[in-house]
């Protein structure tokens, strides 16, 4: 325990949301289990939970404080009795106090964020915290500590608080927590990016609460996540920290994840509001051009359920200026829309030093007193990491304006912190000391490392799995079976269609509404598309993909023409690994991983982890059937020595199958190829990667490519017609034995793309839900059709879906849109459907994409199994921004079909017409689809 520290004595622009009065903080009644409530208004968090079977366990005598006579019933003040008393009580410099933090060690951690030196405090803790403290940076993601050490510097740090302020109040503890807590030996698992790929809110609920119980065991009570950005560019390094390219999708995982965290009485703060993502040239922090409506249909949709639904506590605005304004300094969205028209109550925290970049790199003040009062005037009510320019106020006498600003903040700082138990310190001492008796001696417990594992599974997608020739047959002379295209004809009148490979065709294979694109799939083709995935003639003993058994009878991979994965296991089988990623458990990691972010600048300490390496997995999944591997880098990731080809290809040579691992090494501020400030020129794969594939493919030997990566990347053309294509997105400490399992066939496959995959960096920007303007067209030369789709994602069984119509014709336009559908397994192995749906608004009163995700569920089904399922969408899901930038749903036709991904259809669209007034959203408009398996 560290020794006792030394006593001290102690207005909205033109065309952006407009306001609708004077700054309000309206509390609706706080439900203490965290279930919705009328609007997003600040509730107590739940105690933090027991984690069984982890050793990760909360105090069962901790309490929050709070007064009985709280909440307030209706109509009454919105601040409690003890936080009004300590507004009143506090003096000016004390106020500040709490709205700062303070980063512990920063100036000798390494290079961890951006710009970190600049403001490394001055001071030691006794020196800052003289008055008090609001937060404290990262005590645990800064260097590597044990937990016992970090908890018995957090005690010892809020004793001093304790015994040395003249009104002690707790300090909050924050940490980064995006793929898991970012502290040594923490359960790291897959990128936000693979989560999106599951398209499974219970996965990522699941795996937050226990990220959360991992942090609230440590003391830590505020997590910096989720990310809810939306992707435009492919080029930008931060689009591994996304959920994808969908604000839908986007939208219902976060709120997933803040479900999860929360219910472990640890605060989520939602990140980076707004628009961040659409930075120009994908450049981080970049200036975005964006319109109000753009900003307020594509980017604030994302961040609405987990503010609605969720009831996230604090959120945290992007770096970027807007259209001009910087969101650190911007009301209309800080103030106006996120507290007015959303009912926000809870805490807006900045981003690291974004309260000094409106000086320093924005140029709206003059001196850092000055950013300050511009970001409180917009709404920022914390400034991180350490309160660099909040405490150039303690000596300026307050003007009336600046004093409500910080009244306002401190409001809401201490409603969260007495939520949070924080206000009674000696209860929250005694809370911690509890603890810290039984810090556990791991932060990867088995059950942690398990729902790693089945994320990752769940996440990784298989691009294409074309039919191969069967032995004997040159490479070049692969036919396309007659009957696989005939598998993809128009459906019929009673839409019956078929996934037994949905990516081998182009639209006009698929039956298409007539306003949508009929080219916006179809220059995709056959050339990066596979053939059938099939595989019921072979005999899967697997109950599940936890299990290791072996097929009874492995068929040989080279008797008959089939599709090269699954590769069985089988005695002399001679596996070729190669690349520059296959080696390395840093490429299974995204940046803001603790391997990544923080041991990159220790490399003599190790990463506590169970995370061996794609080569390790496939050796311990194939080497016990008698099959052997070879291992030869190639290359580096992003290096220029070519010394290393030569072997690759020899190896590949005096081989029955090659597996290439290539992408990313993720990393931050240019240390890497993708993470935050690691922006690419291009969508080439980073090095020599992309001249050692097209050298392996020359052997003329089977290959699979394995990409270890945070962002699409646009492959030779040459592995796209010959390869198999399986892609992880980081896939965390369990995803090398994943990856192996999907090759072997212990695995499933069953993650679908959340972004699709430009086929050059000219048609970016880029996202599905354009508009018939960016279609390809005969009046541009570039033609912006993607690689992959959005949603595109290839298994070991296949799917069809019958009978797709709505239960009526007619809907009220503040109504529900009742579907049904018939989904049939008929391959020969369980799986998971991807049920995608679909819908377009063909007139509308403003230009409106031509598709857009409507909703998702994920099926499971058996072999055979057939399953009649009921869609319930939401007439909102329709909603559009006006020209009056409020969000309304039209009367009149809209269409929905089922998709096997956004740009190939796996029904035929169906129409219904909207009737009655147009229906402006309120604060309780439904968001999401529902979907019954009946």
């Amino acid at each position: 325990m560290p020794e006792p520290l030394p006593g001290r004595d102690g207005r909205a622009d033109a065309g952006r949301p407009s306001a609708t009065g004077p700054a309000a903080d309206p509390t609706p009644r706080p439900d203490r289990r965290g279930s919705p409530t009328a609007t997003t208004g600040r509730r107590a968090l739940p105690d933090p939970p027991d984690d069984p079977d982890t050793g990760l366990r909360a105090d069962p005598a901790f309490q929050p404080s709070r007064p009985q006579d709280w909440p307030p019933a209706a109509g009454q003040s919105q601040t409690s009795p003890k936080v009004a008393a300590l507004l009143r009580e506090l003096t000016w410099p004390e106020k500040l106090a709490q709205l700062q933090g303070l980063w512990l060690g920063a100036d000798d951690g390494g290079q961890v964020a951006p710009e970190m030196d600049s403001a490394a405090p001055a001071g030691d803790f006794p020196d800052f915290a003289r008055h008090g403290l609001g937060h404290l940076t990262r005590l645990y993601g800064t260097k590597p500590i044990p937990p016992a050490e970090g908890l018995a510097r957090l005690i010892g740090y809020q004793r001093w608080l304790l015994e040395h302020t003249r009104t002690p109040i707790g300090a909050l503890a924050h940490e980064e927590c995006l793929t898991g807590l970012a502290a040594w030996g923490a359960t790291t698992y897959p990128t936000p990016l693979a989560w999106a790929a599951t398209f499974d809110p219970q996965l990522v609920e699941t795996m937050a609460a226990q990220i959360g119980a991992t942090m609230a065991a440590l003391g830590v009570r505020q997590g910096l996540a989720p990310v809810l950005d939306v992707v435009v560019d492919a080029r930008w390094g931060r689009v591994e920290e996304t959920m994808g390219e969908d604000p839908y999708l986007v939208g219902t995982l976060g709120a997933a994840y803040v479900r999860g965290l929360q219910s472990a009485g640890v605060a989520a703060t939602l990140k980076h509001f707004l628009s961040y993502s659409a930075s120009q040239a994908g450049r981080n922090l970049a200036p975005v051009h964006a319109g109000p409506r753009e900003a307020l249909e594509v980017f604030a949709p994302a961040f609405e359920p987990a503010l609605r639904l969720a009831g996230a506590q604090s959120v945290m605005p992007a770096y970027v200026d807007l259209d001009g304004l910087p969101l650190h300094a911007d009301g209309a969205y800080l103030t106006d829309l996120l507290r007015q028209q959303w009912g926000f109550t809870g805490v807006v925290v900045s981003d690291y030093f974004g309260v000094e970049f409106l000086e320093r790199q924005h140029h709206l003040a003059a001196d850092l007193a000055g950013a300050a009062r511009t970001a409180l005037a917009a709404g920022v009510d914390v400034e991180l990491p350490t309160g660099v320019a909040y405490q150039a106020l303690a000596d300026v006498d307050p003007d009336p304006a600046l004093a409500a600003a910080v009244d306002r903040a401190l409001t809401r700082v201490l409603s969260q912190k007495e939520a949070l138990g924080l206000l009674d310190l000696e209860a929250e001492i005694a809370r911690l000391e509890a603890l810290a008796a039984r810090a556990p001696d791991s932060l990867d417990p088995p059950a942690h490392r398990a729902q790693a594992a089945r994320m990752a599974e769940a996440a990784i997608v298989l691009l294409a799995n074309p039919t191969r020739p069967a032995a004997g047959r040159a490479p070049s002379d692969r036919p396309r079976p007659d009957d696989e295209a005939a598998a993809h004809a128009r459906p019929d009148a009673a839409q019956t269609t078929t996934q037994d490979n949905p990516d081998g065709v182009g639209a006009g294979d698929h039956a298409a509404p007539a306003h949508l694109d009929a080219t916006s799939a179809d220059t995709a083709g056959d050339d990066h598309r596979g053939g059938s995935n099939d595989t019921s003639q072979y005999n899967f003993n697997w109950v599940g993909a936890g299990d290791h058994g072996a097929p009874a009878t492995a068929p040989d991979p080279a008797a008959t023409a089939q599709p090269l994965l699954p590769l069985f296991p089988r005695p002399g089988l001679r596996l070729a690994v190669v690349g520059p990623n296959a080696d390395r458990s840093a490429a299974l990691f995204g940046c803001y991983s603790f391997v990544n972010h923080v041991l990159a600048h220790h490399l003599d300490v190790p990463s506590l982890l169970d995370s061996p390496t794609v080569l390790q997995a496939l050796r311990q999944e194939y080497e016990p059937a008698g099959a052997s591997l070879g291992f030869a880098p190639g290359c580096t990731v992003r290096g220029q020595d070519r010394s290393g080809l030569a072997a690759a290809v020899a190896l590949a040579q005096d081989s029955d199958v090659v597996v290439a691992v290539v992408g990313d090494q993720s990393g931050l501020f240019g240390q890497g190829t993708s993470g935050e400030g690691c922006d690419a020129a291009s969508l080439e794969l980073p090095g020599l990667q992309a001249e050692l594939l097209e050298a392996l493919v020359a052997v003329g030997r089977p290959l699979v490519v394995v990409a270890l990566a945070g962002r699409p990347y646009n492959l030779p053309a040459a592995v796209l017609e010959s390869a198999a294509l399986v892609w992880a997105f980081f896939p965390g400490e369990a995803g090398a034995r994943a990856v192996a399992g999907v090759l072997s066939g212990r695995v499933n496959p069953g993650g679908h793309l959340p972004v699709c995959f430009p086929a050059s960096v000219a048609a970016l920007p880029y996202n599905y839900r354009h508009s018939q303007m960016v279609a390809a067209n005969g009046v541009s030369a570039i033609d912006p059709t993607p690689r992959f789709s959005f949603g595109h994602g290839l298994g070991y069984t296949s799917f069809e879906f019958h009978d797709f119509a709505p239960e009526q014709d007619e809907v009220a336009s503040d109504g529900w849109i009742a579907l049904r559908a018939t989904v049939v397994n008929r391959g020969g192995r369980a799986g998971d459907c991807l049920l995608q749906l679909y819908g377009a608004d063909p007139v509308a009163s403003v230009v409106r994409p031509t598709r857009f995700l409507a909703g998702y569920h994920k099926l499971a089904l058996a072999p055979g199994e057939s399953r009649t399922v009921r869609l319930l969408a939401p007439t909102d899901r329709f909603a559009l921004v006006d020209r009056r930038l409020e969000r309304v749903v039209e009367p009149g036709l809209v269409q929905l079909w089922l998709g096997w991904d956004a740009d190939h259809l796996a029904t035929e669209a169906v129409s219904v017409r909207l009737t009655g007034p147009t229906h402006r959203l309120g604060a309780e408009a439904p968001r999401l689809t529902r979907v019954e398996a009946l």
